[in-house]
């Protein structure tokens, strides 16, 4: 598969028990729509504190996506349909580029961990509520 960045192939990588595609070079990553789920739902990492706050504070206020990520067409892989920048859960803060079509996700760098720790964060301070 290649990038949808244009940085070259991608390689297969099992992570959380799923099968991802990274690219080596932008480490962004494309992934079925099911296993983004899985991979946010069973989020049990300990992240170091100075992540977390990072994470939290850079989706605090974020509702859209950002003009120059707006600006960047990418397209499916599976059908070639264009992605559409989409708030993950609503009200996450983290813009995900989604296929219209359910064939799967685009997550740039970084966007995976910080899911997984706004998601996390969030399922703590309800149990903690």
């Amino acid at each position: 598969m290649k990038c949808l960045n244009g940085c070259g192939s991608m390689e297969n990588t099992l992570y959380k028990g799923a099968e991802i595609d990274v690219c080596s070079s932008c480490l962004g990553v494309w992934l079925d729509e099911t296993e983004l789920a899985d991979i946010v739902a069973a989020a049990d990492d300990r992240w170091p504190p100075g992540v977390v706050e990072w994470a939290l504070a850079r989706t605090e206020h974020r509702v859209a996506e950002p003009a120059n990520e707006s600006e960047q067409q990418l397209e499916c892989p599976s059908c070639a349909s264009a992605l559409h920048g989409v708030n993950y859960q609503g009200d996450s803060g983290v813009i995900i580029k989604t296929c219209l079509r359910r064939h799967g996700v685009w997550l740039d760098r970084g966007e995976l961990a910080t899911l997984q720790i706004v998601v996390r964060h969030r399922h703590f301070e309800l149990e903690t509520a």
